[in-house]
């Protein structure tokens, strides 16, 4: 079987996505996808991505800046389907081989990508903002614990002021 890497990469606002105008294999010529490709022998799908989008495009990442957005599979394939917000310079993606990288708006994809990534790169916007208010939903338990927390610190402070004044006036 084989098994493949598909990148996304958000600018912060999650409008634009970079992709690449492919030039191999055959069936992709001329045509725009994501970054990605083939996972190497022992190779981990996200050390994959990583590889792919630094070889294919010069943007340094981490397997953790990555969240996997879905498992796309065929009869002889499977391909994991992965997704970053940037919002940092934009050059930081860039072409670095033979096929052009580029920014493209997420609501007007031109009429030459693949038929795949319309709905993947909508898919892969959703999951990240799901990402987004799930993390959003975790830090604000934590302010509202650390606030309680904060409060029995302060009311333990008060009873031991209010003890230790009723202890003076015995």
């Amino acid at each position: 079987m084989k098994t493949y890497t598909l990148g996304f990469i958000f600018d912060a606002a999650m409008r634009r996505v970079v992709l690449v105008e492919k030039k191999r294999p055959q069936w992709q010529v001329n045509k725009l996808n994501g970054l990605g490709g083939k996972i190497e022998q022992g190779e981990g799908s996200a050390a994959c991505i990583v590889r792919e989008v630094f070889e294919e495009a010069g943007f340094p990442s981490k397997e953790s800046d990555w969240t996997h957005v879905a498992l796309l599979q065929g009869p002889d394939w499977m391909m994991d389907v992965y997704a970053l917000v940037h919002d940092g310079d934009e050059h930081a993606a860039h072409t670095t081989t033979d096929e052009h990288v580029g920014w493209y708006s997420v609501a007007a994809l031109p009429d030459n990508v693949l038929s795949n990534v319309p709905w993947l790169a909508h898919l892969a916007v959703d999951k990240l903002k799901d990402s987004l208010r799930t993390l959003n939903s975790k830090i604000e338990e934590a302010k509202r614990k650390k606030n309680i927390l904060i409060a029995r610190k302060k009311r333990a402070e008060a009873q031991k002021t209010i003890h230790d004044t009723m202890a003076g006036l015995s």
